[in-house]
């Protein structure tokens, strides 16, 4: 008797952009538009902070060395707020993907991560321990149906539950008017300080 390998089936793998993109948050680039005069502002006290420092310590330095260290003073400077805007921006995506899908029974894991490339890292998607992807489906089906006069039969998602949450993560975001709580954007902005 032939032994059939079960196939294992896997989590849905997203970048944090996608995700971003499917609770309809803003994506990193609008934040770090939207904050680049503070990130300039970080840099040029930490430039003058160096350069009041230099000239109360430090003498004989040409104004040409003054100026390589102030300039990379700024340089850290703005690096650094640069991490930590994204930092908080990725704590308060998930905070807010957790809150939604995880009412969905959906966790969120890391997955393969790339080197110094945080947006291009993958999260996997899961149902939560104790649950399939159908009883996420189905999950999902009642807060859809919960909107207006659209109506999810079972037999949209017995099929294939898994591809069809991958394709159903966007309509989550009407959870809120249906029972109620805050929505994604407001959760977000409540995590992003």
């Amino acid at each position: 008797m032939a032994t059939v390998k079960a196939k294992k089936e896997t989590g849905i793998k997203l970048t944090i952009d996608e995700i971003a993109e499917k609770l309809a948050l803003p994506d990193y680039s609008a934040i770090e538009e939207t904050n680049a005069d503070n990130i300039s502002e970080q840099g040029y006290y930490a430039s003058k902070a160096e350069r009041e420092e230099i000239a109360q310590w430090e003498e004989g330095l040409s104004e040409e060395e003054i100026e390589e260290r102030a300039e990379k003073a700024r340089y850290k400077a703005e690096e650094e707020a640069q991490k930590d805007l994204f930092r908080q921006w990725i704590g308060a995506v998930l905070r807010a993907a957790e809150e939604i899908w995880g009412f969905h029974h959906l966790d969120i894991r890391e997955g393969r991560l790339r080197v110094g490339e945080p947006r291009l890292a993958r999260l996997v998607v899961t149902p939560k321990s104790g649950k399939s992807w159908y009883d996420v489906a189905a999950e999902i089906a009642r807060t859809i149906n919960g909107v207006g006069l659209t109506h999810v039969p079972a037999e949209d998602y017995r099929r294939n539950p898994r591809k069809w949450v991958g394709e159903h993560l966007k309509s989550m975001q009407v959870q809120p008017e249906v029972y109620g709580g805050p929505s994604a954007e407001r959760i977000y902005e409540s995590s992003f300080r």
